[in-house]
């Protein structure tokens, strides 16, 4: 062989080289990706129905599932700040409970999780600096010594949490707060607008608070506000033996985190009219979306649902609806993520292509969060005192959730018109502050895909 020969021998094993160093490369990325989140997007229906009287609004839905952990050793590291309310309306069981719920969650964390302990009453006291977890038995001595009494300086139990947090925060850490009460916040600022204020502050910095709400005395507006603008959990704990329950579930969560820093970006095409996003807060500008998720559960879903105003006058025919792009960190990878994808539609005059091309999954969630809207519309009534006219509202949800449950063949949809009926069927006394609490955390719920 010729050194010429030889020269493009070498070259020719050298490209092979870099082709497979790429190959493996790309596959490598593919790989951290699938480990982290699937992205699935589509239209509630496929084919529209076009011409006078036809339904120009059409619902785009982007769904975000984590892939389950195949190994908790493979889980981001967790900075949590557990925030207890030690009022004098906690004394007894509710804070002998509260404080076997806390030692519990510390079983589920381990040496590389970093941990604060804070209460609060008239005042707020730091029990636990924030700590790695290697001394557990000193935390757990910390929790028990705690006792009650005082009123509830509810937001700087919150913002000191916070506080504690910021030690350890970084985006490879789970930064979260959860805050236990069982009353009404009496010290310091105390209206939902004030905690969203502190909450929007928090989730800046990466920080999602979850409210544990205890009983009926606490104020179900400020706690699920909260939890919604930091995109945290929130509970109705009916009762103090309830709270390991409720702990074991949000830990669960924690430290099964797969993606956080979650960016939605939806471009839609002109002539095409983005209107609102149903439940979840997103920013429009003109045709383009933009919307926030803190953070993807393995083996649990986040989503968008996007409605839209469609032009009039089109021909028939396939259109592109739109394109979507989310960027993501990857937990296990430590490193960013771009997903894409294009959404179409197809214009129509066939009825019965346009039914058979409804997606059941998509329009039931459609169905879903139009129904939360409407409870909440008859919650607004009946906090002004118009009770039947609540009630109607009520039961008038229901009966069209009845009708789509079946359409859709949706036992979520069916589990949803069962609530609206208890909601309407305790609308007085006592009982309406108890199921008030109960639609707030079902909204919250079915909302954001919670496990509770």
């Amino acid at each position: 062989m010729t050194h010429r020969h030889l020269a493009i021998s070498n070259h020719m094993k050298l490209l092979a080289l870099v082709f497979l160093a790429a190959f493996v490369m790309s596959f490598s990325v593919n790989k951290a990706f699938a480990a982290a989140v699937t992205l699935k997007t589509g239209m509630a229906q496929k084919f529209m129905i076009v011409g006078k009287g036809a339904s120009r609004t059409a619902y785009l839905h982007i769904n975000l599932e984590g892939i389950a952990l195949p190994d908790s050793k493979d889980r981001a590291p967790v900075n949590v700040a557990i925030v207890i309310d030690k009022s004098g309306s906690m004394s007894g069981k509710k804070l002998r409970q509260a404080k076997r719920a806390a030692i519990m969650a510390l079983g589920l964390l381990d040496r590389h999780d970093t941990i604060s302990i804070v209460t609060y009453s008239s005042g707020v006291q730091v029990l636990v600096p924030a700590m790695r977890l290697n001394d557990r038995a000193l935390v757990e001595r910390r929790i028990e010594n705690i006792y009650s009494g005082g009123s509830t300086a509810l937001y700087d139990g919150v913002r000191v949490g916070g506080e504690q947090l910021e030690k350890y925060l970084d985006r490879e850490h789970v930064n979260r707060v959860i805050l236990l009460s069982d009353g009404l916040a009496n010290i310091g600022p105390k209206k939902p607008s004030d905690l969203a204020k502190l909450g929007y502050r928090l989730i800046e910095r990466g920080i999602s608070v979850t409210t544990l709400g205890l009983g009926t005395g606490y104020n179900e507006d400020l706690m699920t506000r909260l939890a919604n603008v930091t995109d945290g959990n929130h509970a109705f704990v009916e009762t103090a033996d309830e709270l390991e329950k409720f702990f074991a579930l949000e830990l669960g969560d924690i430290t099964s985190v797969v993606a956080q820093d979650i960016e939605i970006e939806i471009i839609i095409r002109p002539g095409i009219r983005p209107k609102r996003t149903l439940w979840r807060k997103s920013t429009i500008r003109g045709n383009i979306v933009r919307a926030r998720i803190n953070q993807v559960y393995g083996a649990q879903k986040k989503d968008l649902t996007l409605e839209l105003e469609l032009p009039s006058g089109k021909p028939l025919g396939a259109y592109e609806i739109g394109d979507v792009k989310i960027t993501y960190k990857d937990m296990g990878a430590s490193s960013k993520t771009v997903l894409s994808d294009k959404v179409a539609l197809t214009l129509t005059r066939s009825q019965q292509e346009a039914e058979a091309s409804i997606d059941k999954d998509i329009m039931s969630r459609v169905v879903a969060l139009q129904a939360i809207e409407k409870n909440k519309a008859a919650m607004k009534l009946r906090d002004q005192g118009k009770v039947k006219a609540a009630r109607k509202l009520y039961r008038a949800n229901s009966a069209y959730l009845k009708d789509q449950a079946t359409k859709l063949a949706s036992p979520s949809l069916a589990k949803q018109a069962v609530q609206a009926d208890e909601y309407s069927n305790n609308l007085v006394g006592e009982k309406w502050r108890k199921y008030r609490k109960k639609q707030k955390h079902n909204s919250r719920s079915t909302g954001a895909f919670s496990k509770y």
